[in-house]
């Protein structure tokens, strides 16, 4: 669609060097670029949109993300103004490692686990996330 394409476009002129804020596409696309520590991949919760399609794309550092199908979890804490929710107690079906200059995409209703470290050192990860509503 020319929404994702224009998106892509502008995605991929960011590098570390980008203002951490958000940049915004259309009415039903958005940037967000932010810095965020990473975490254990044992531990936190999967998150989930109902609503929207991530698009992750590394800037600075490595992550490590799961994803994992629903089935019959249940969405916990779920907030609908920011389209999302979590689920505990998921098994991941994949583990992606994404260095800079990657990007993975998340569809709506699919459990995730972003910025997770590599081993056991954490970093300050810098990425963009991209925000298409659907």
């Amino acid at each position: 669609t020319e929404q994702l394409s224009k998106a892509f476009e502008v995605l991929l002129t960011l590098d570390e060097n980008t203002p951490l804020g958000q940049i915004k596409i259309s009415d039903s696309v958005l940037i967000n670029v932010l810095e965020s520590p990473t975490q254990d991949v044992n531990g936190g919760k999967f998150e989930v949109h109902k609503h929207h399609i991530d698009i992750h794309y590394v800037l600075r550092g490595s992550e490590v993300a799961e994803l994992a199908f629903i089935g019959d979890a249940e969405l916990s804490d779920y907030i609908d103004k920011n389209d999302i929710g979590f689920c505990e107690n998921l098994k991941p079906d994949s583990r992606i490692t994404v260095p800079t200059g990657c990007f993975y995409v998340v569809f709506e209703n699919r459990p995730h686990k972003p910025t997770c470290h590599i081993g056991n050192s954490q970093i300050l990860l810098k990425k963009a996330v991209v925000k298409i509503n659907v």
